[in-house]
């Protein structure tokens, strides 16, 4: 499987979790430690924060796109908001590279 198939994937998976969540939040569910919504909360960080976004950097570390930063317009070199190496990344970083994919993020691809 290639990195845009993997990405879609997780792509679906991510929308599939997001839908259980919204069904939760609309119980009026609590997030304490060990319900539901906490453990659900945490499956979709740890796919962010792992295979999604390794996945992203992956493909597009290959290329090296230019970045737009959303909130400024400003150009970003990869770079300098990514680095070199994915187990150097942040969980920020880890977020804002899925963010890429799933729109609403730090950046977008120019």
């Amino acid at each position: 499987m290639n990195t845009i198939e993997m990405i879609d994937n997780y792509k679906k998976e991510l929308a599939t979790l997001y839908d259980l969540k919204y069904q939760l939040d609309q119980e009026d569910a609590r997030i304490v430690p060990g319900s539901k919504l906490d453990m659900l909360i945490q499956q979709i960080n740890e796919l962010i924060e792992g295979d999604y976004s390794k996945a992203v950097f992956d493909h597009y570390s290959i290329f090296k796109p230019v970045l737009i930063r959303n909130l400024t317009g400003e150009e970003v070199q990869w770079l300098d908001a990514f680095g070199e190496a994915f187990d150097k990344t942040t969980r920020g970083q880890r977020h804002s590279l899925v963010g890429l994919v799933e729109g609403g993020g730090r950046y977008r691809l120019k």
